[in-house]
């Protein structure tokens, strides 16, 4: 009898173990209640209770870090979202269930950022890619965000054309056109604005040819 008492002892153990090895604290709970009632009062029941209260505990600590995360998400207070969601990671490391909750909090939170912070959206993205970089979340966001840069760029490089032009620097306006065509050869919109640029130099050269002729 007392055999077979320590063979179901141990039975219940692995079992415990096992659910604890693949962070299901669900079964590890369920298991042990079982446990505590078939071996009241063992040693090795209460010091295995001990790891399923510190895995249930940092998985509840870590949600709540996380639930803290996306209120800062809300409040556009980006760095901070992704401290609380860090700080959520590494309370809960080994659980992939909160690593999996962790990633899509922080896909969720570039998004969010794309429509207002480009540079935040991209700090998000990286922090998302180094809890999970195989994850098929990442490819659509990493898209996303390329598209907004390009944006981005090509808004800023058609605005700082127009100053140059503006102030009578065509050349130093074809400059920054160019510069932006050599990475996005294709982009409508500074092609159009290098064809009026250069028209305007071609004006500008002829009206100073006819000047000197007049002169001469």
């Amino acid at each position: 009898q007392k055999q077979a008492l320590a063979e179901a002892k141990e039975k219940a153990l692995r079992g415990i173990e096992s659910a604890l090895g693949a962070c299901n604290y669900e079964d590890a709970e369920r298991l042990l209640a079982q446990a505590k009632r078939d071996f009241a009062g063992d040693r090795e029941i209460a010091a295995i209770e001990s790891k399923v209260r510190e895995g249930v505990e940092g998985r509840a600590e870590a949600q709540k870090l996380l639930a803290a995360g996306m209120k800062l998400v809300g409040k556009a207070q980006w760095q901070k979202a992704a401290e609380s969601f860090q700080q959520a990671r590494e309370r809960a490391s080994a659980d992939p269930v909160i690593g999996d909750q962790v990633l899509r909090a922080l896909v969720q939170a570039s998004e969010a950022a794309l429509k207002s912070d480009l540079d935040a959206a991209e700090m998000l993205l990286g922090e998302a890619v180094r809890v999970q970089p195989g994850s098929s979340l990442l490819g659509p966001l990493k898209s996303r965000v390329q598209d907004h840069k390009r944006e981005r760029l090509i808004e800023e490089c058609s605005k700082a054309a127009a100053e140059a032009s503006a102030a009578g620097d065509l050349a130093g306006a074809l400059q920054q056109v160019d510069r932006v065509l050599s990475k996005y050869p294709d982009e409508p919109t500074l092609l159009r604005q290098r064809d009026e640029i250069q028209q305007r130099a071609r004006k500008l050269e002829e009206e100073k040819s006819r000047a000197r002729e007049q002169v001469t």
